[in-house]
C-alpha cells in the first residue's frame, strides 16, 4: 500500500487481478479507481507486488508510483493517472513482494534508492 499526501489518495495493487488500484475518500464515502491494468503501454509483466509512493522532483508536482513485479523481476515508474513514466527495469532480486522509497538523504548512495522486500525475510537496497 501507498500513501500520496498531496492528494490523500491510497494505492494498492491487487494481485490477483492485476491492477494498480487508488482509494480516495468523498467526505463519508470511498471511492475505488482502477489506475492501471497490465499490460499497460505494451508492458508483458502479471505479477504485480508491490508499490511506493515517491514524491516528484518538484515539491508542488505530483509524485510518482514505483510498481514492483515480483515473478517477472521488474521495476517500473508510474504517474499517478497510470501512465509509465520509466521502465520496466530488470533487478536481480527473485521473489520481490514490496519496495519502499528511501530518501537521498537516508540511503547510503546519496540518491534516491529502493528497498526491496524480498521472500526469505530478505532486505536489498537498489538505485537505479
Amino acid at each position: 500500500v501507498a500513501f500520496d499526501p498531496r492528494s490523500g489518495f491510497a494505492y494498492f495493487v491487487a494481485k490477483d487481478l492485476p491492477r494498480l488500484l487508488s482509494v480516495g475518500w468523498v467526505g463519508r464515502k470511498t471511492a475505488v479507481s482502477v489506475v492501471m491494468t497490465p499490460p499497460s503501454n505494451n508492458q508483458p509483466y502479471e505479477d504485480l507486488s508491490g508499490v511506493a509512493h515517491a514524491p516528484g522532483p518538484d515539491p508542488a508536482a505530483d509524485g510518482r508510483l514505483v510498481l514492483a513485479s515480483g515473478g517477472d523481476k521488474m521495476l517500473m515508474v508510474y504517474s499517478l493517472n497510470g501512465t509509465l513514466l520509466s521502465g520496466p527495469t530488470r533487478v536481480e532480486t527473485r521473489k520481490v513482494v514490496g519496495v519502499a522509497v528511501i530518501p537521498p538523504r537516508a540511503s547510503t548512495r546519496g540518491a534516491t534508492c529502493l528497498f526491496l522486500f524480498a521472500r526469505r525475510n530478505r532486505l536489498e537496497e537498489h538505485c537505479p
